[in-house]
C-alpha cells in the first residue's frame, strides 16, 4: 500500500510539476552562465574547437554561447524554444555576427521542452531554424554543439546541410542516451569526452536516408 501510495504521488507530481514551472518561470529572472554545462573533459574539448571557429551553431543557448562570444571574431548562431530564455539570450551581444533565434515549438516548460508532449508540426521549426540563416549567408559551420531539444532530428538537419564538409559534431549526453545511437550511421566517431560525442559525418552517406530518419525523428523532442 505504502508503494503504491509512493507510485500515485510521483505521478501526479510528474503531471503538475511541468506547469509548476512554466507557471513560476515569469515570475524569476532569467540567469546564464559563462560556460557551458559540461564535464572537465568535455568542456576542453569544445573549448578547443570553438576558438578555432569561424562559424559555430548551437541548438540550445546558455553558457555555450556567452562562453563562444568571448572567443574572437566568429559567426555564432544559437537555437533556443524558450521565448523567454531567447530574450535573455539575445542581450547577450549586439554583434552582427550573433544570431540568436527563438523556434516557436509552442509552450514550453522546463529546459525548453513542450509542454504539450502531442507532436505539433510547429516543432520541425527547431530543427531547421539555422539552415536557413546558414543558407542565406552562404557559409558552411566548422562547429554544431547539439545539446537542446529534437537532438536526433538537429543533428541529421545539420547533416544534410554539411554533407561532404569536415564540420565537427559535438553531442551532449551520447553515451548514456540509447535513442541517439541511430546517428552512427551517418557519423564517424572521433572521440567520446566523457558523455559528449566527437564525430565527423561519413565520407559517403544518402541524402535520400537521411531525409527518411529526420521525418521519423522530427517530432521526438528529447
Amino acid at each position: 500500500m505504502k508503494q503504491q501510495r509512493k507510485g500515485v504521488i510521483r505521478t501526479v507530481l510528474d503531471c503538475v510539476s511541468p506547469w509548476l514551472f512554466f507557471f513560476t518561470k515569469h515570475l524569476n529572472r532569467i540567469h546564464i552562465d559563462s560556460e557551458p554545462h559540461l564535464p572537465p573533459e568535455a568542456l576542453n574539448c569544445w573549448r578547443e574547437h570553438v576558438s578555432q571557429a569561424s562559424v559555430y551553431v548551437e541548438y540550445g543557448g546558455g553558457g555555450s554561447t556567452s562562453s563562444a562570444l568571448t572567443m574572437g571574431s566568429k559567426v555564432v548562431i544559437s537555437v533556443e524554444s524558450d521565448f523567454k530564455f531567447h530574450k535573455a539570450l539575445k542581450n547577450l551581444s549586439k554583434s552582427k555576427s550573433y544570431i540568436p533565434l527563438y523556434a516557436n515549438i509552442g509552450l514550453t516548460t522546463k529546459w525548453g521542452q513542450p509542454l504539450f508532449k502531442s507532436p505539433q508540426n510547429k516543432w520541425i521549426r527547431y530543427p531547421i531554424a539555422p539552415l536557413i540563416e546558414l543558407d542565406k549567408r552562404k557559409i558552411i559551420p566548422d562547429v554544431v554543439l547539439i545539446d537542446g531539444r529534437f537532438r536526433v532530428a538537429s543533428t541529421l538537419a545539420m547533416i544534410l546541410y554539411c554533407i561532404g564538409q569536415s564540420t565537427i559534431f559535438l553531442i551532449d549526453d551520447f553515451r548514456d542516451r540509447p535513442e541517439y545511437r541511430i546517428l552512427l550511421e551517418f557519423l564517424d566517431p572521433i572521440a567520446f569526452h566523457d558523455r559528449l560525442l566527437e564525430a565527423r559525418i561519413k565520407p559517403e552517406i544518402k541524402a535520400h536516408r537521411i531525409l527518411l530518419c529526420f521525418i521519423k525523428y522530427a517530432h521526438d523532442y528529447r
